[in-house]
Protein backbone atom coordinates (compact mmCIF):
# COMPACT_ATOMS: atom_id res chain seq x y z
CA UNK A 1 0.00 0.00 0.00
CA UNK A 2 1.80 3.21 -0.93
CA UNK A 3 0.96 6.53 0.45
CA UNK A 4 -1.75 7.42 -1.35
CA UNK A 5 -3.52 4.30 -0.51
CA UNK A 6 -2.97 5.37 3.31
CA UNK A 7 -4.44 8.61 2.70
CA UNK A 8 -7.29 6.71 0.92
CA UNK A 9 -7.82 4.47 3.76
CA UNK A 10 -8.17 6.84 6.58
CA UNK A 11 -10.55 9.28 4.66
CA UNK A 12 -12.89 6.01 3.84
CA UNK A 13 -12.68 5.22 7.50
CA UNK A 14 -13.82 9.02 8.93
CA UNK A 15 -16.44 9.63 5.85
CA UNK A 16 -17.90 6.02 6.69
CA UNK A 17 -18.03 6.30 10.65
CA UNK A 18 -19.50 10.16 9.67
CA UNK A 19 -16.78 11.94 11.60
CA UNK A 20 -16.72 14.53 8.98
CA UNK A 21 -13.61 15.54 6.64
CA UNK A 22 -10.19 15.05 7.45
CA UNK A 23 -7.18 17.11 5.96
CA UNK A 24 -4.12 15.28 5.73
CA UNK A 25 -1.46 17.59 7.64
CA UNK A 26 1.25 15.84 6.58
CA UNK A 27 3.44 13.10 7.28
CA UNK A 28 5.15 11.86 10.83
CA UNK A 29 8.46 10.75 10.24
CA UNK A 30 9.89 8.07 12.53
CA UNK A 31 8.10 5.00 11.92
CA UNK A 32 9.38 2.15 9.98
CA UNK A 33 6.59 -0.62 10.05
CA UNK A 34 3.29 1.49 9.58
CA UNK A 35 2.07 5.01 7.52
CA UNK A 36 1.64 7.42 10.64
CA UNK A 37 -0.08 10.77 9.28
CA UNK A 38 -0.99 13.80 11.19
CA UNK A 39 -4.74 15.02 10.22
CA UNK A 40 -6.95 18.12 11.47
CA UNK A 41 -10.40 16.67 11.97
CA UNK A 42 -12.79 19.56 12.61
CA UNK A 43 -10.65 21.92 15.23
CA UNK A 44 -8.47 18.87 16.56
CA UNK A 45 -5.43 17.74 15.59
CA UNK A 46 -4.81 13.57 15.92
CA UNK A 47 -2.03 11.41 14.63
CA UNK A 48 -4.25 8.85 12.09
CA UNK A 49 -1.93 5.16 12.16
CA UNK A 50 -2.21 2.92 8.79
CA UNK A 51 -1.26 -0.50 10.48
CA UNK A 52 0.95 -2.73 8.14
CA UNK A 53 -0.75 -5.91 7.53
CA UNK A 54 0.53 -8.92 5.59
CA UNK A 55 -0.51 -12.34 4.89
CA UNK A 56 2.83 -13.70 6.42
CA UNK A 57 2.61 -11.53 9.26
CA UNK A 58 -0.15 -12.77 11.52
CA UNK A 59 0.52 -10.22 13.99
CA UNK A 60 -2.65 -7.91 14.76
CA UNK A 61 -0.96 -4.27 15.43
CA UNK A 62 -3.93 -2.64 15.73
CA UNK A 63 -5.65 -4.54 18.18
CA UNK A 64 -2.52 -4.85 20.43
CA UNK A 65 -1.93 -0.88 20.30
CA UNK A 66 -5.25 -0.29 20.79
CA UNK A 67 -5.76 -2.62 23.68
CA UNK A 68 -2.27 -1.76 25.56
CA UNK A 69 -2.91 2.21 24.92
CA UNK A 70 -6.83 1.42 26.08
CA UNK A 71 -5.60 0.07 29.37
CA UNK A 72 -2.95 2.40 30.03
CA UNK A 73 -5.16 5.39 29.50
CA UNK A 74 -7.71 3.79 31.53
CA UNK A 75 -5.60 3.25 34.75
CA UNK A 76 -5.21 7.52 34.08
CA UNK A 77 -2.05 7.62 32.55
CA UNK A 78 -1.59 10.85 30.71
CA UNK A 79 2.11 10.34 29.48
CA UNK A 80 0.80 8.78 26.31
CA UNK A 81 -1.54 9.56 23.54
CA UNK A 82 -4.98 9.13 24.18
CA UNK A 83 -6.71 6.47 21.94
CA UNK A 84 -9.90 7.91 20.01
CA UNK A 85 -11.05 5.98 17.63
CA UNK A 86 -10.56 2.73 15.58
CA UNK A 87 -11.64 1.38 12.01
CA UNK A 88 -10.73 -2.00 12.15
CA UNK A 89 -11.75 -2.75 8.51
CA UNK A 90 -9.57 0.15 7.41
CA UNK A 91 -6.83 -1.02 9.49
CA UNK A 92 -6.76 2.32 10.82
CA UNK A 93 -6.57 3.91 14.34
CA UNK A 94 -7.02 7.41 15.86
CA UNK A 95 -4.90 9.08 18.56
CA UNK A 96 -4.11 12.56 20.01
CA UNK A 97 -1.86 13.92 18.19
CA UNK A 98 1.57 15.59 20.55
CA UNK A 99 3.24 18.23 19.40
CA UNK A 100 6.80 17.63 20.66
CA UNK A 101 10.47 16.34 19.23
CA UNK A 102 12.56 13.29 20.31
CA UNK A 103 15.31 13.61 23.10
CA UNK A 104 19.12 13.91 21.73
CA UNK A 105 21.29 11.44 23.55
CA UNK A 106 22.90 14.16 25.17
CA UNK A 107 19.58 15.18 27.11
CA UNK A 108 19.52 11.37 28.67
CA UNK A 109 19.70 11.69 32.15
CA UNK A 110 18.71 10.30 35.27
CA UNK A 111 15.48 12.59 35.70
CA UNK A 112 14.67 11.37 31.76
CA UNK A 113 15.24 7.64 33.09
CA UNK A 114 13.49 8.31 36.38
CA UNK A 115 10.23 9.34 33.63
CA UNK A 116 10.51 5.90 32.21
CA UNK A 117 10.36 3.94 34.93
CA UNK A 118 7.60 5.83 36.19
CA UNK A 119 5.77 4.68 33.09
CA UNK A 120 6.76 1.22 33.85
CA UNK A 121 5.72 1.69 37.74
CA UNK A 122 2.19 2.59 37.04
CA UNK A 123 1.50 0.18 33.89
CA UNK A 124 2.45 -2.76 36.54
CA UNK A 125 0.52 -1.44 39.87
CA UNK A 126 -2.88 -3.17 38.65
CA UNK A 127 -1.44 -6.33 37.22
CA UNK A 128 -3.68 -8.59 39.04
CA UNK A 129 -7.21 -7.33 37.51
CA UNK A 130 -8.79 -8.93 34.83
CA UNK A 131 -8.38 -6.11 32.66
CA UNK A 132 -4.53 -6.97 32.16
CA UNK A 133 -4.57 -10.53 32.61
CA UNK A 134 -6.97 -10.05 28.93
CA UNK A 135 -3.63 -8.72 27.68
CA UNK A 136 -1.90 -10.75 25.07
CA UNK A 137 2.01 -12.06 25.54
CA UNK A 138 4.46 -9.07 23.71
CA UNK A 139 5.78 -10.20 20.50
CA UNK A 140 8.47 -12.49 21.12
CA UNK A 141 8.25 -12.93 24.21
CA UNK A 142 10.78 -15.06 25.93
CA UNK A 143 9.77 -16.71 29.64
CA UNK A 144 12.81 -18.80 29.99
CA UNK A 145 16.47 -18.62 29.11
CA UNK A 146 16.06 -21.09 26.86
CA UNK A 147 13.28 -19.03 24.71
CA UNK A 148 15.72 -16.30 24.49
CA UNK A 149 18.17 -18.03 22.92
CA UNK A 150 16.27 -19.79 20.44
CA UNK A 151 14.52 -16.29 19.61
CA UNK A 152 18.45 -15.39 18.39
CA UNK A 153 18.92 -18.65 17.23
CA UNK A 154 16.34 -18.04 15.07
CA UNK A 155 17.20 -14.57 13.80
CA UNK A 156 20.85 -15.02 12.69
CA UNK A 157 19.21 -18.48 11.09
CA UNK A 158 17.33 -16.41 8.82
CA UNK A 159 20.05 -13.80 8.47
CA UNK A 160 22.72 -16.53 7.41
CA UNK A 161 20.41 -17.13 4.23
CA UNK A 162 19.49 -13.85 2.68
CA UNK A 163 18.74 -13.89 -0.74
CA UNK A 164 21.74 -12.15 -2.65
CA UNK A 165 20.14 -9.95 -4.62
CA UNK A 166 21.98 -7.30 -4.40
CA UNK A 167 26.09 -6.90 -3.52
CA UNK A 168 24.87 -5.33 -0.47
CA UNK A 169 22.70 -7.98 0.05
CA UNK A 170 25.52 -11.06 -0.16
CA UNK A 171 27.85 -8.38 2.56
CA UNK A 172 24.90 -8.72 4.96
CA UNK A 173 25.03 -12.39 4.23
CA UNK A 174 29.01 -12.77 4.67
CA UNK A 175 28.30 -10.55 7.64
CA UNK A 176 26.14 -13.36 9.49
CA UNK A 177 27.78 -16.44 8.87
CA UNK A 178 31.58 -14.95 9.19
CA UNK A 179 30.90 -12.28 12.56
CA UNK A 180 27.94 -12.63 14.00
CA UNK A 181 27.19 -16.44 14.05
CA UNK A 182 30.78 -17.11 15.66
CA UNK A 183 30.20 -14.29 18.18
CA UNK A 184 26.70 -15.56 18.95
CA UNK A 185 27.86 -19.42 19.31
CA UNK A 186 30.51 -17.35 22.02
CA UNK A 187 28.08 -15.57 23.70
CA UNK A 188 25.65 -18.57 23.90
CA UNK A 189 28.16 -20.72 25.61
CA UNK A 190 28.59 -18.31 27.71
CA UNK A 191 25.29 -17.97 28.54
CA UNK A 192 24.79 -21.46 29.53
CA UNK A 193 28.08 -21.58 31.43
CA UNK A 194 27.10 -18.78 33.92
CA UNK A 195 23.67 -19.97 33.92
CA UNK A 196 24.99 -23.33 35.42
CA UNK A 197 27.38 -21.49 37.59
CA UNK A 198 24.68 -19.46 38.91
CA UNK A 199 22.32 -22.02 39.39
CA UNK A 200 19.64 -20.66 37.03
CA UNK A 201 18.09 -23.82 34.97
CA UNK A 202 18.11 -22.55 31.45
CA UNK A 203 14.80 -24.40 30.84
CA UNK A 204 12.38 -23.04 33.80
CA UNK A 205 9.61 -20.83 32.86
CA UNK A 206 8.74 -17.76 34.25
CA UNK A 207 5.70 -17.82 36.79
CA UNK A 208 2.48 -15.80 35.93
CA UNK A 209 4.11 -13.42 38.71
CA UNK A 210 7.25 -12.51 37.68
CA UNK A 211 6.36 -11.55 34.66
CA UNK A 212 5.31 -7.69 33.79
CA UNK A 213 3.18 -5.68 31.24
CA UNK A 214 6.05 -4.38 28.90
CA UNK A 215 5.65 -1.68 26.43
CA UNK A 216 7.94 -3.38 24.30
CA UNK A 217 10.48 -1.53 22.36
CA UNK A 218 10.86 0.47 25.08
CA UNK A 219 13.40 3.34 25.01
CA UNK A 220 13.49 7.14 24.17
CA UNK A 221 13.51 6.54 20.56
CA UNK A 222 9.59 5.63 20.94
CA UNK A 223 8.71 8.84 23.03
CA UNK A 224 8.01 12.60 22.22
CA UNK A 225 9.52 15.66 24.46
CA UNK A 226 6.31 17.57 24.57
CA UNK A 227 5.87 21.40 24.95
CA UNK A 228 5.19 21.19 28.31
CA UNK A 229 9.25 19.60 29.02
CA UNK A 230 7.55 16.17 30.01
CA UNK A 231 8.24 13.32 27.89
CA UNK A 232 5.02 11.12 26.41
CA UNK A 233 5.64 7.08 25.27
CA UNK A 234 4.57 6.14 22.05
CA UNK A 235 4.35 3.00 19.91
CA UNK A 236 3.05 -0.20 21.62
CA UNK A 237 2.35 -2.65 18.73
CA UNK A 238 4.20 -4.95 20.26
CA UNK A 239 3.49 -4.39 23.88
CA UNK A 240 2.13 -7.41 26.34
CA UNK A 241 3.16 -9.63 28.98
CA UNK A 242 7.05 -10.34 28.81
CA UNK A 243 10.22 -11.50 30.76
CA UNK A 244 11.14 -8.57 32.59
CA UNK A 245 14.50 -8.79 32.02
CA UNK A 246 13.99 -8.47 28.26
CA UNK A 247 12.63 -4.96 28.59
CA UNK A 248 15.99 -3.95 30.65
CA UNK A 249 17.82 -5.35 27.83
CA UNK A 250 15.79 -3.69 24.93
CA UNK A 251 15.94 -0.68 26.67
CA UNK A 252 19.39 -0.06 27.05
CA UNK A 253 20.39 -2.29 23.71
CA UNK A 254 18.35 0.10 21.55
CA UNK A 255 20.82 2.11 19.29
CA UNK A 256 18.55 4.71 17.66
CA UNK A 257 18.47 6.94 20.94
CA UNK A 258 20.96 5.06 23.23
CA UNK A 259 20.96 5.12 26.89
CA UNK A 260 24.24 5.42 28.73
CA UNK A 261 25.14 1.74 30.96
CA UNK A 262 25.74 3.73 34.05
CA UNK A 263 21.60 4.48 34.80
CA UNK A 264 21.13 0.37 34.36
CA UNK A 265 21.24 -0.36 37.78
CA UNK A 266 19.38 2.74 39.02
CA UNK A 267 16.47 1.67 36.13
CA UNK A 268 16.32 -1.65 37.60
CA UNK A 269 16.88 -0.51 40.83
CA UNK A 270 13.56 1.78 41.03
CA UNK A 271 11.42 -0.41 38.46
CA UNK A 272 11.34 -2.99 41.13
CA UNK A 273 11.03 -5.80 38.60
CA UNK A 274 9.08 -8.87 39.84
CA UNK A 275 11.25 -11.08 41.73
CA UNK A 276 13.89 -8.11 41.68
CA UNK A 277 16.77 -10.61 42.82
CA UNK A 278 16.20 -13.16 40.25
CA UNK A 279 15.18 -10.38 37.21
CA UNK A 280 18.61 -8.95 37.52
CA UNK A 281 20.15 -11.78 37.53
CA UNK A 282 18.82 -12.54 34.23
CA UNK A 283 19.33 -9.20 32.75
CA UNK A 284 23.62 -9.59 33.62
CA UNK A 285 22.85 -12.85 32.05
CA UNK A 286 21.07 -11.53 28.71
CA UNK A 287 22.27 -8.39 28.25
CA UNK A 288 25.20 -9.88 25.91
CA UNK A 289 22.36 -12.25 24.10
CA UNK A 290 20.07 -8.79 23.97
CA UNK A 291 23.20 -6.22 22.10
CA UNK A 292 23.54 -9.71 19.78
CA UNK A 293 19.87 -9.75 18.78
CA UNK A 294 19.97 -5.83 18.04
CA UNK A 295 22.45 -6.29 15.56
CA UNK A 296 19.93 -8.55 14.01
CA UNK A 297 17.69 -6.21 14.42
CA UNK A 298 19.31 -3.63 12.51
CA UNK A 299 19.27 -6.17 9.53
CA UNK A 300 15.79 -6.61 9.36
CA UNK A 301 15.57 -4.91 5.80
CA UNK A 302 17.69 -7.79 4.38
CA UNK A 303 14.47 -10.30 5.35
CA UNK A 304 11.59 -10.22 2.97
CA UNK A 305 8.64 -9.51 5.92
CA UNK A 306 10.83 -6.57 7.18
CA UNK A 307 11.20 -5.00 4.00
CA UNK A 308 7.65 -4.92 2.76
CA UNK A 309 6.91 -3.24 6.19
CA UNK A 310 9.36 -0.93 5.34
CA UNK A 311 7.98 -0.59 1.72
CA UNK A 312 4.71 0.11 3.34
CA UNK A 313 5.65 2.75 6.06
CA UNK A 314 8.83 4.17 3.73
CA UNK A 315 7.75 3.82 0.31
CA UNK A 316 10.96 2.28 -0.77
CA UNK A 317 13.99 -0.44 0.91
CA UNK A 318 16.88 0.82 -1.33
CA UNK A 319 20.27 -0.80 -1.31
CA UNK A 320 21.50 2.27 0.32
CA UNK A 321 19.16 1.96 3.05
CA UNK A 322 20.14 -1.70 3.28
CA UNK A 323 23.87 -0.65 3.52
CA UNK A 324 23.72 1.79 6.13
CA UNK A 325 21.80 -0.92 8.22
CA UNK A 326 24.40 -3.35 7.44
CA UNK A 327 27.12 -0.71 9.08
CA UNK A 328 25.05 0.37 11.61
CA UNK A 329 25.04 -3.61 12.46
CA UNK A 330 28.80 -3.85 12.31
CA UNK A 331 28.97 -1.25 14.23
CA UNK A 332 27.31 -2.40 17.08
CA UNK A 333 29.01 -5.80 16.77
CA UNK A 334 32.28 -3.82 17.51
CA UNK A 335 30.78 -2.44 20.52
CA UNK A 336 29.44 -5.59 21.77
CA UNK A 337 32.81 -7.33 20.81
CA UNK A 338 34.45 -4.51 23.28
CA UNK A 339 32.00 -5.13 26.12
CA UNK A 340 32.44 -8.78 25.90
CA UNK A 341 36.14 -8.11 26.93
Amino acid sequence: MTGEHGQLAIRRALIDSEQGEVAIVGILSGGANNQVYRIRLGERDLVAKVYFRHANDRRDRLATEWAFTSYAWNLGLRILPRPVAKFIEENVALYEYIAGRQLRHDEIDEGRVDEAVGFYVALNSMTGGPEARNLPTASEACFSIEEHLACVDGRIARLEHIDAVETVDSAARVFARSELRPAWDRVRGDIFDAALKERIDPGRVLDSEQRCLSPSDFGFHNSILGEDGRLRFIDFEYAGWDDPARLVCDFFCQCKVPVPLRLMERFVRNCALPGSEAAAARVALLLPLYRLKWCCILLNEFLPGAADRRRFALGSASPQARGEQLAKAREMLRLANVALH
